[in-house]
């Protein structure tokens, strides 16, 4: 489907989000009627009798006006002269590389802020890829900064936009359907399928509020384990590109990790990262602009 010089110029991201406070009597009495009437429209075969107050700890999370972001983390591709087998794609004897970086803490603004720094500064990544991003990532995104009156970074901003001219938003869960526009496969799926590691061994996005909000001594710790479940989707989601483009498969040695960024005060994200840290090796020629 895609040959590496098209996914050197795709930005992989993925999402863990929480309910916006840890617990329904925080809302303010205007959120709390809100939710209230929200939570009249969800039907969970599991809980049919469970309050809108206790819905709001399970379901909460998923929905932008009720939720934040706790972590995000972003990935890019590069491809590396190297040896290919005879049985794979030929790539010109390049072999791919990855370079991902998660934010993650308290404080979503600053979160965000980082966020959509390295999308300006990304002028080489010309794509946002998320599994379901279509449905839930950037649009989830794109909410949540519109709630903290923050500028959309141009990929967000579809304006105006009709979904054939939105093909800079890849989602790989929409490639899959084909023709099929009523098929869902989970991430977890796909890579089962494919013969992928599936990247919910430790954790699943159910468990994220409770980690992000249970009292601890070791916050960090916390961070860090959302930080790994968040860049393990991110990964399984590069291998999962890689293999339905029939591209050599992505080892763990190929995987960088650069330092995670924990966002605990408005100021710790709001500059721009520096790119000789990030390697992003990014050309000036290539922009983040939107189809016209």
């Amino acid at each position: 489907m895609f040959t590496p010089s098209e996914l050197c110029t795709v930005l992989l991201l993925d999402l863990e989000t929480a309910p916006v406070v840890s617990d329904f009597s925080l809302l303010s009495a205007p959120m709390q009627a809100a939710w209230r009437h929200q939570a009249r429209r969800i039907q969970d075969p599991e809980t049919p009798e469970a309050t809108a107050e206790e819905r709001f700890l399970s379901h909460a999370a998923l929905y932008a006006e009720f939720g934040r972001i706790v972590c995000l983390s972003a990935a890019y591709l590069n491809f590396t002269p190297g040896q290919i087998t005879t049985s794979q794609r030929d790539t010109d004897g390049q072999t791919p590389e990855l370079i991902i970086r998660s934010w993650c803490g308290t404080d979503e603004v600053a979160l965000l802020n980082g966020f959509a720094a390295m999308v300006r500064k990304g002028k080489r990544l010309s794509r946002l890829c998320a599994y379901n991003g279509r449905e839930f990532d950037f649009p989830y995104l794109a909410k949540r900064m519109i709630i903290h009156q923050m500028p959309l970074p141009e990929p967000l901003n579809c304006r105006d936009k009709t979904s054939w001219q939105l093909t800079h938003l890849l989602d790989p869960m929409q490639l899959w359907k084909f023709t099929v526009w009523k098929e869902y496969r989970s991430l977890d799926v796909l890579c089962a399928v494919l013969g992928i590691e599936s990247p919910k061994a430790a954790m699943n996005g159910s468990q994220v509020g409770t980690v992000f909000y249970q009292p601890s001594d070791e916050k960090q710790t916390d961070y860090e384990q959302i930080a790994r479940y968040c860049e393990n989707d991110v990964i399984a989601l590069a291998r999962l590109l890689l293999r339905i483009s029939r591209l050599p498969m992505l080892t763990d040695a190929q995987v960088i990790h650069r330092p995670n960024v924990y966002c605990h005060t408005h100021s710790c994200c709001t500059q721009a990262p520096d790119l000789a840290t990030l390697n992003l090796a990014i050309p000036n020629n290539v922009t983040f602009d939107t189809p016209a």
